[in-house]
């Protein structure tokens, strides 16, 4: 049936089966309580009240920046500005052409002179002189030197740049102006003294002293080539409004970045207009309007965290941790709860704390290195996990950052805080080697953050105080302290196996293996052998080594209750002779049972109790199957399931292993003559009969990885079982014990009175 064919109801019970499993699951929850302590972190941080003072009120409390601001400095911002409109020079047009329009009219005015005969009407160009300045031009016939030297004085003028009034001669901070040739577009940036400026009274004086004859005649004529000896260069005030706008537009608003948590005004100093500024650019940014699209980025954003978080936590590979998801997501969430809460904690109230007592901003801002930043990654080191913890340490630093408020310097720190505990925590076999790490990832941190320092400094850019390297040292023991208070309860919580555990279980003087080895001692030296066989095999294909030694110690922990009825404990006979097959399956297979209540009892790890019946998986009984059948009528034979382990199959690698190494290291032992090829044989046989049985099917094992399994459950056996040189003069069979010893190296030996012999 389609699903547009499935009936309104039945669909609605889809989907309230969905919506009760979903609110069932550990997981929503777990997720639902890490994404409400975020996101009230997050808006709590950003969006709390800010007080407005005005300037010259006394701060009543310690106002620091809810969140990341750029203030404009509108006072700092006028005056740049204001200086580079100054810095712009005037601009002035130059026409040099100008001189040439004179020229011609001076050309015209002598030819129509020399033209001119007195009698007929006046040409139009001797008609347009004023009546003095004809008649001096006619005094003296027009002549051609007149011209000349009249011409030479006009190119003279022009040699020079002439405005019309000094007053409109301006220049910029630095006395210099602009000369824009209006027909090229070429400049000239110099001073007016340089420039060779004139004005019209230059202009004037120097045709008075160019026109010779005196009287009022050559008065008249100096006037009039004043008069047409236009200017050339005039101010374009378009053009330089144009340029200084463009100047002032190309200065950019001074802006003062104040930083998350940055102080911006401690409780009794002076509010400054400034600071009045300040604070009222950050209560104009928390309004409802702003506070509702804040809320939303928030929760979308904490949102997208989870879902990280949830991917890394249950669907990256794992290495080194066996749990089930509803645990390691859980303990993922209480990692990141702690975090944000210790972070929180000491950021709010410890730098409150510094500045109460009046320390320098200098310590409060070093004071961001002392913050506990490795805590999360070292607990994931010790969990066993280091790629997730590499994972959540690249997860974690910007959240922090943006939490804090940092800068790339400052994130570039948080970077090796979250990554270097991967490299100093790798080895942890005793608590001393905790604080040991925690020493070596203090000086660690202290380097990276000298470093960033001398980076800075070569760089130019903005350095910290110095106080931060001692407060990075600090930080990374605050890490190690902490991670060896938490350890202890995540590994409670939420049954997680450490590598420490696991080596305080390993050590054969838990009472547990004390029992097993006087009350069962073939299976204790079969299940030590077993580890040893299983260890190897691990390391062949990149498993738990340690987890499966371990484990090997434990797997067969329930055969104290009857050692007797077990091949590696049998002296004197087999009980199986004398037992119905029925009731030696029963024995048989109770040990499973048994196992497991002792490890619950002596609180093993889950993962060790999972192994007990994992490690026979489904395994068919044969050698009392085969008794059953025979007693049995041939129509009515025995339900072989009866006969089979109860299970689970193997759902690990290790649990597979430590399967291939208990039954190898048994059959093994079965050998008269244990030979390297038929240890060779035994292990083929093994695996072949344990995948054909179907006990493999539930694990990740390729064919490759049982490849060299199988290599190194021989190379390890063929060491364990290698035959010996006989030793001369000793018969260990069943006659007389001898004490005779040869000579050694041909020498005489005596018979001493006691039963040892000395060589002479």
């Amino acid at each position: 049936m389609r699903s547009s064919e499935v009936p309104p109801e039945r669909r609605w019970g889809h989907w309230v089966r969905d919506g009760v499993r979903w609110v069932r699951d550990p997981r929503v929850w777990w997720g639902l309580a890490a994404g409400v302590w975020t996101f009230w972190l997050l808006f709590w941080q950003q969006a709390h009240s800010i007080p407005r003072w005005t300037a010259g009120t006394v701060a009543s409390q310690t106002v620091r920046s809810p969140f990341h601001l750029i203030v404009v400095d509108e006072e700092e911002t006028r005056a740049q500005r204001e200086r580079a409109r100054q810095e712009v020079p005037p601009v002035y047009a130059w026409d040099p052409q100008v001189g040439r329009v004179l020229h011609e009219r001076l050309t015209g005015i002598f030819q129509a002179g020399r033209s001119w005969d007195g009698r007929s009407s006046l040409p139009p160009e001797l008609e347009a002189l004023p009546e003095a300045v004809r008649r001096w031009f006619h005094q003296r016939g027009f002549g051609k030197d007149l011209e000349d030297r009249l011409r030479a004085g006009i190119d003279e003028v022009y040699r020079h740049y002439i405005i019309t009034d000094a007053s409109l001669i301006q220049t910029d901070l630095e006395g210099r102006l602009v000369i824009r040739d209006v027909y090229s577009g070429r400049e000239i940036l110099g001073r007016p003294a340089d420039l060779h400026l004139w004005t019209g009274a230059d202009v004037r004086q120097f045709w008075q002293k160019r026109v010779e004859g005196g009287g009022a005649g050559s008065a008249a004529v100096a006037a009039w080539l004043a008069d047409q000896s236009l200017a050339n260069l005039w101010p374009q005030m378009e053009e330089t409004l144009a340029r200084q706008r463009r100047a002032m537009e190309s200065v950019p608003e001074v802006r003062v970045e104040i930083r998350r948590g940055q102080t911006i005004i401690r409780a009794g100093q002076t509010v400054t207009p400034q600071v009045e500024r300040v604070l009222s650019r950050l209560a104009a940014q928390r309004t409802p309007r702003t506070l509702i699209p804040l809320a939303i980025g928030l929760a979308l954003w904490t949102g997208l965290m989870i879902g990280l978080l949830y991917y890394g936590m249950t669907r990256l590979p794992l290495r080194n941790i066996t749990l089930s998801h509803k645990p390691l997501f859980a303990t993922g969430v209480t990692i990141w709860l702690l975090l944000w809460t210790l972070v929180f904690v000491e950021t709010r109230y410890v730098v409150a704390g510094l500045a109460a007592i009046g320390l320098p901003e200098s310590w409060e801002s070093a004071f961001f290195f002392s913050l506990p930043l490795s805590l999360g990654t070292c607990l994931w080191v010790l969990l066993g996990d280091w790629a997730r913890a590499g994972w959540f340490g690249l997860w974690m630093a910007p959240l922090v950052g943006f939490f804090l408020g940092v800068d790339f310097w400052q994130f570039l720190y948080i970077l090796g805080a979250v990554l270097f505990p991967i490299v100093t925590f790798r080895r942890y076999h005793r608590r001393i080697d905790l604080f040991i790490n925690g020493f070596r990832l203090s000086l660690l941190l202290t380097a990276w953050e000298g470093l960033l320092l001398w980076v800075q400094f070569q760089t130019g850019a903005p350095t910290r105080p110095l106080q931060s390297l001692g407060m990075a040292f600090v930080g990374g023991l605050e890490s190690a302290i902490l991670t060896f208070v938490v350890l202890p309860v995540l590994e409670s919580v939420f049954n997680i196996v450490t590598e420490m555990k696991l080596l305080e279980l390993s050590n054969l003087q838990h009472p547990l293996l004390q029992q097993l080895a006087l009350r069962a001692p073939g299976t204790y030296f079969h299940s030590i052998a077993v580890g040893q066989l299983a260890e190897a095999a691990a390391k062949a294909i990149g498993a738990n080594g340690l987890l499966l030694r371990v484990a090997a110690l434990y797997h067969d922990i329930g055969k104290m209750a009857r050692p007797g009825y077990f091949a590696e404990n049998q002296h004197s006979g087999n009980p199986h002779d004398r037992t119905h097959p029925n009731i030696s399956r029963l024995i048989i297979l109770s040990h499973i049972k048994e196992g497991i209540e002792l490890a619950r009892k002596h609180r093993l790890p889950q993962v060790i109790v999972d192994m007990i019946p994992q490690h026979h998986g489904t395994k068919l009984l044969l050698y009392f199957y085969k008794k059953a059948q025979a007693l049995y009528p041939p129509g009515a034979p025995p339900e072989e399931s009866a006969y089979r382990y109860a299970g689970p199959k193997p759902q690990t690698k290790e649990a597979a292993i430590l399967m291939l190494a208990d039954s190898v290291e048994a059959a093994a032992r079965s050998l008269r003559e244990p030979t390297p090829k038929k240890l060779e044989n035994v292990v083929d046989r093994i695996i072949e009969y344990c995948l054909r049985d179907g006990q493999l099917d539930e694990t990740e094992l390729t064919l490759g990885e049982l490849s060299r399994i199988r290599d190194a459950l021989w190379k390890t056996l063929v060491t364990m079982y290698h035959q010996r040189v006989q030793y001369p003069g000793f018969d260990f069979g069943e006659g007389p014990v001898s004490f005779e010893m040869p000579s050694l190296r041909g020498e005489e030996v005596e018979q001493p009175s006691g039963s040892w012999r000395r060589v002479k």
